[in-house]
């Protein structure tokens, strides 16, 4: 019942963002001269003329939604987990570059440059890294000179 009417909702939304209607006299143009333009335009128009029975979207229609649901939802869980896997990947660089724990803190040299594996670096600025693994070693209190 859930899953039926979101789908119900999507189908509305992509049908009203295409501007047209349940009534056969309406078509929607979905001509665009770029081809990567015209890819997206018609992945999209095909979504919002899903046939509609009675004013739902068909079970076929239902199925292209969830489908499209599941497609968006993959994509952002991929896009969302960037950052994370980011951090993980560079702690597991600098761990086994320079030995784990909490006292350990790369500092570099020099300012950073396009060839430095970090992600987006800012040049004007000395880093250090350092990681805390609080499970092993427990809390910990920072205390930085003034």
């Amino acid at each position: 019942m859930r899953i039926t009417l979101t789908c119900t909702l999507a189908a509305t939304f992509f049908t009203a963002l295409a501007g047209c209607s349940n009534t056969p006299q309406q078509q929607v143009s979905t001509q665009v001269t770029q081809p990567a333009a015209n890819t997206m335009t018609s992945r999209y128009a095909s979504l919002a003329n899903l046939p509609f029975d009675g004013g739902y979207p068909t079970h076929d229609g239902v199925k292209t939604l969830q489908d499209e649901l599941l497609f968006q939802r993959g994509v952002q869980s991929y896009i969302w987990a960037l950052p994370a896997l980011n951090m993980y990947a560079m702690k597991e660089g600098s761990e086994s570059k320079f030995g784990a724990g909490y006292n350990v803190l790369p500092i570099w040299k020099e300012r950073l440059s396009a060839k430095t594996l970090v992600t987006t670096p800012n040049s004007d600025v000395i880093y250090a890294m350092g990681y805390l693994d609080l499970k092993q070693d427990g809390p910990m209190v920072i205390e930085a000179p003034p």
